[in-house]
């Protein structure tokens, strides 16, 4: 979904930032200005995006890292023994916070309480990472995005470059 920005909101945000009268603005001034505050919300939104994906991304690692916790304390028989105060419960705790469902944080877990406990950290991880998948397809898209403005600007000026010096060959006569 890609968000428009009102450039006319635009140029009278300039106004009144000390711009002058913008009807008084050249056509080169009023465009690049529009493109130069496009760019801005693009990489503004580029970054936020990068930022949410980094945490989720994070989110991903603590619940891998919580799995191979579950893993090193399983004993023999498959079953997990949960100490109130210690590490492993912290990290149940954490997951919980994320969205994962978990019946209880510590005690003793069956071989397959222990299954459903891991089966829903790695459902977790699943959904986390179909929208780390989605987020990392908006950073493209915007990059992108960005990408194709930055060439429009660079055709935009030499477009209005060319015709500068053709009106200036015109006034010299030749």
């Amino acid at each position: 979904m890609t968000e428009s920005v009102n450039n006319t909101q635009i140029i009278q945000k300039s106004e009144g930032a000390g711009g002058g009268d913008y009807n008084d603005w050249t056509l080169e001034k009023l465009l690049f200005l529009v493109h130069t505050e496009r760019l801005k919300h693009l990489e503004d939104k580029s970054a936020t995006t990068l930022d949410s994906l980094t945490e989720s991304q994070d989110q991903v690692s603590k619940l891998h890292d919580l799995i191979a916790k579950i893993n090193e304390i399983t004993d023999k028989d498959g079953k997990i023994n949960v100490e109130k105060g210690s590490e492993v419960e912290k990290l149940l705790k954490e997951a919980e916070e994320m969205g994962v469902k978990i019946a209880k944080t510590d005690g003793e877990f069956t071989d397959k309480e222990k299954e459903r406990l891991v089966e829903n950290i790695r459902l977790q991880i699943e959904n986390l990472n179909v929208k780390n998948d989605m987020m990392l397809q908006e950073v493209t898209r915007i990059t992108n995005e960005r990408y194709e403005m930055y060439q429009l600007t660079r055709m935009a000026h030499k477009v209005l470059d060319e015709d500068k010096k053709n009106k200036a060959r015109a006034i010299r006569g030749g």
